[in-house]
């Protein structure tokens, strides 16, 4: 238990949700008085003016074991000095006042200095492996100028590493490399012309439907199932989870264009597309 300090008299400090409070007999004591009966009484006769920011009753251990007392906060302790008439209270609820003030400051202090949380490890991984993938995805000699187009778009961004941003950024992160337009990279949300030549196999429409589907159902069952084990799931399981569900959306926003596409084209109809999802 903290002391402060009033007119030489050493006060045991109570901490209470983050703040100080005073017992009974630490006024009294402060206020010059023999014991806390004429606390008590103040209190008693005043206490419709004590709002519950004021005065509290806690357990506390006492010599006569566990019991409730009385505790008041600084501006507790402001209006009792204001209804007191010693010699020292007048002095007491300047010096309330200034331990207040003190005391607001000091927690300004904690509030600004608070750092947020740097990126976790687990996150530097996925975004690492979101890069990587999305390099890997291209021809072969187009991969490594695609990864350091990515990294730069993350630090120009960013302004720094992406090792040293912020973990609240982290999905801002992901949804930069989600849109990032790389060279050798089809972009099928932008309007193309026509290649009537293209057909694709049978195995290939049922390779691409199969795709479909099950990014369908990964989306679908991945949000279901974060709703579901809200609470249960923390940490790297949480993160795990929810990147494999952002990812398997963007799947989907990339596949459903080709999908129509191939549907106006003749080679996907709605039906044989209903079939396939039937079967998986």
């Amino acid at each position: 238990m903290t002391t402060l300090t009033f007119q030489n008299k050493a006060l045991s400090v109570i901490n209470q949700q983050n703040q100080i409070w005073l017992t009974l007999t630490e006024i009294a004591k402060a206020l010059g008085y023999s014991n806390d009966t004429g606390i008590r009484k103040i209190y008693d006769r005043h206490q419709d003016e004590f709002r519950p920011n004021m005065t509290a009753l806690i357990d506390m251990p006492t010599a006569g074991g566990i019991q409730k007392v009385r505790i008041f906060s600084l501006r507790g302790c402001h209006l009792i000095g204001m209804f007191s008439h010693t010699k020292a209270a007048k002095e007491f609820r300047h010096w309330a006042l200034d331990v207040l003030d003190k005391e607001i400051e000091r927690q300004n202090e904690q509030q600004t200095a608070v750092k947020i949380a740097p990126l976790s490890k687990q996150h530097q991984q996925n975004i690492k492996e979101l890069v990587m993938g999305r390099a890997k995805s291209l021809p072969k000699d187009q991969q490594a100028r695609a990864t350091i187009t990515q990294w730069a778009a993350l630090k120009t961004h960013f302004g720094k590493s992406y090792k040293d941003i912020n973990d609240d950024q982290y999905l801002e992160a992901v949804s930069l490399l989600a849109r990032l337009p790389l060279d050798g990279e089809l972009l099928l949300d932008q309007p193309q012309a026509p290649q009537t030549g293209i057909v694709l196999t049978p195995d290939e429409l049922a390779l691409l439907l199969r795709l479909w589907s099950s990014s369908t159902n990964l989306h679908e069952s991945g949000h279901h199932l974060l709703r579901r084990l809200n609470g249960l799931l923390v940490g790297r399981e949480v993160d795990s989870l929810q990147f494999n569900v952002r990812l398997h959306t963007e799947l989907l926003k990339a596949i459903h264009p080709l999908i129509e596409r191939l549907m106006l084209k003749g080679q996907i109809t709605p039906k044989l597309q209903l079939l396939e999802h039937k079967k998986h």
